[in-house]
C-alpha cells in the first residue's frame, strides 16, 4: 500500500492537511499534485492502520517543528548594547515575542504591569538589524526599548539602562 499526505498551499501558508490518503488508480500523480500546489509526503506502509499512524506522526513532527517556540531568554535583563541573545535561523518561523515587566532599579522585577511585544518574522527580514522602538505599556514618562533583531539575534542599546527606560526589563525572548 502506498500513502500520500496532502496539504493544500495558499499564499505560502500550508491549509486543508488531509492526513492520509490511500493511493489507488492515478494516472499522472505528479503533474496533478502540482497543478493544485500541495505539499506532499508519500510512504509505504503495509496495512491502512499503519499508514494512518505513520501519517498521524508525520502530521505531529511537522506541526511540532513549524509552531514549536523556543525561550532564548527567561530572566531580568536591561538589553543593553553588550547583551545580546542568538539562535538557529530554522527556529524563526513566525517571529519573536517580546516579553517585558515593570522594574525598580535596586529591587528587581515588580511582577505586575508586563507588556507583550510580537515582532513578526516579516518586520525583521524587511529591516534586518534596524532599531525597533516598544513603549511602556501604561507608562507616562516615555519609557521605551530599543532593540535591534535580525532574524538570528537580538541585542538592544545603551539607552535601555538609564531612567526612564530602566523602568521596565526584559523577562522573555520567544522564538517562534
Amino acid at each position: 500500500m502506498k500513502g500520500v499526505q496532502l496539504a493544500e498551499e495558499t499564499n505560502g501558508v500550508i491549509e486543508n492537511v488531509a492526513p492520509f490518503t490511500e493511493v489507488g488508480m492515478v494516472v499522472d500523480f505528479d503533474s496533478v499534485l502540482d497543478s493544485k500546489d500541495f505539499a506532499t509526503k508519500s510512504f509505504l506502509a503495509e496495512s491502512l492502520e499503519e499508514a494512518e499512524q505513520q501519517a498521524v506522526k508525520e502530521a505531529e513532527e511537522y506541526t511540532d517543528s513549524h509552531f514549536n517556540p523556543t525561550e532564548v531568554f527567561d530572566g531580568s535583563v536591561y538589553l543593553i548594547s553588550s547583551q545580546s541573545y542568538s539562535w538557529g535561523a530554522s527556529l524563526m518561523k513566525n517571529g519573536l515575542i517580546v516579553i517585558c515587566t515593570r522594574y525598580t532599579p535596586g529591587e528587581g522585577m515588580l511582577g505586575y504591569g508586563y507588556g507583550v511585544y510580537i515582532i513578526p518574522k516579516a518586520a525583521i527580514e524587511a529591516l534586518p538589524g534596524k532599531s525597533f522602538w516598544k513603549s511602556m505599556d501604561g507608562d507616562t514618562n516615555g519609557a521605551k526599548k530599543t532593540m535591534y533583531i535580525t532574524p538570528t539575534s537580538i541585542h538592544g542599546a545603551d539607552d535601555n539602562g538609564v531612567a526612564p527606560n530602566n523602568a521596565f526589563v526584559f523577562c522573555k525572548i520567544i522564538v517562534y
